[in-house]
């Protein structure tokens, strides 16, 4: 591990930067979910560092390796792409920056199989980039970072977006009715919104939230 750890401390300032925010949005959505700081397990933070020299260098041999990680069942995979998901899109702020786009656009694709483990995966990740976002806005850096530079992660919001079916997910944001050829009867569809008011970060009607 020890270039992975020198590419953070020494190597490079954005790495280490993106590497922080990285633990803070982690930290930062494991507070609104379970009001408890996050604590990476060691396979989790020896995945992210056996991945960072992939991500930051464009020769590094290792972007010609596709492999697999391999857990048991609510063990924390999901926590640890998530956390390399971040850096991920944070060291593409930071490097882009000077550049018209800033490093927004697509950055990171996941595909899942399973209808129910995509939305519940999806949630989860949303928790994660509204997380990026509230930390964006709030210009958030690590303590004894200079503040003389502003919009450290870019003028462009985070976002995330679901490409499926209106079978798995609505395609409409609010609620509506339509008329069922198979019942033939009216039958109401629930929106996006509707959807996502059991979601904890969200508490409102309509397209009101009222706290995040």
């Amino acid at each position: 591990w020890g270039l992975n750890i020198h590419a953070i401390k020494l190597n490079d300032d954005d790495v280490r930067l993106a590497f922080c925010f990285m633990n803070k949005v982690m930290h930062q959505q494991s507070m609104w979910k379970t009001k408890e700081p996050l604590v990476w397990r060691l396979f989790q933070i020896a995945f992210i560092l056996q991945c960072i020299p992939g991500l930051v260098k464009d020769d590094y041999p290792d972007r010609l390796i596709c492999d697999l990680l391999w857990f048991p069942t609510a063990a924390g995979k999901t926590e640890a792409y998530l956390g390399l998901s971040i850096l991920t899109l944070a060291l593409r702020r930071r490097r882009d920056r000077s550049r018209d786009a800033e490093g927004a656009g697509t950055s990171v694709l996941s595909r899942y199989t399973l209808r129910m483990l995509t939305i519940q995966q999806f949630r989860r990740a949303l928790v994660a980039i509204t997380a990026c976002e509230y930390l964006r806005i709030k210009n958030w850096r690590p303590k004894g970072y200079p503040k003389s530079e502003e919009n450290l992660w870019g003028t462009a919001r985070f976002s995330i977006g679901l490409w499926v079916g209106q079978e798995v997910t609505p395609n409409r944001l609010v609620d509506h009715k339509s008329w069922d050829t198979l019942e033939r009867r009216e039958v109401r569809y629930p929106g996006a919104v509707s959807r996502l008011m059991g979601f904890e970060i969200y508490a409102g009607t309509g397209f009101r939230v009222k706290k995040l």
